[in-house]
Formats: C-alpha cells, sequence, structure tokens
C-alpha cells in the first residue's frame, strides 16, 4: 500500500511514520479476513481466489 502513496509520504523517516499508521488504520481489518481470502493484485481488484480443491 506505502508503494502506491505520493513520494512525500515515503521518503526517509517518513515512511516508517507511514506505515506505522497504515499498520494502526488496516491491522484490525486484516486480522479478521479468512485465511483463505481472496489476494488482490494488479489486474484483478476483486481478487485471485484459491482453487477450493487444492486446499483440501
Amino acid at each position: 500500500m506505502a508503494d502506491a502513496l505520493p513520494a512525500k509520504f515515503t521518503r526517509g523517516k517518513h515512511l516508517m511514520r507511514t506505515r506505522g499508521e497504515l499498520n494502526d488504520t488496516f491491522s484490525e481489518v486484516f486480522d479478521t479476513l479468512a485465511p483463505s481470502r481472496g489476494q488482490i493484485a494488479p489486474g484483478h481488484p476483486l481478487g485471485i481466489w484459491p482453487d477450493p480443491k487444492a486446499i483440501s
């Protein structure tokens, strides 16, 4: 997520602060996501979902 931010937020000490703020903001959301959730990737904004047959 930090890679998509403007450079003024990710240069030098700003990167550590920005990552900390992002972690504080989103850690609760990430903790509640199911392990088999879809992974958002470039070109796949709705996520790439694992094949349920491969999990079993």
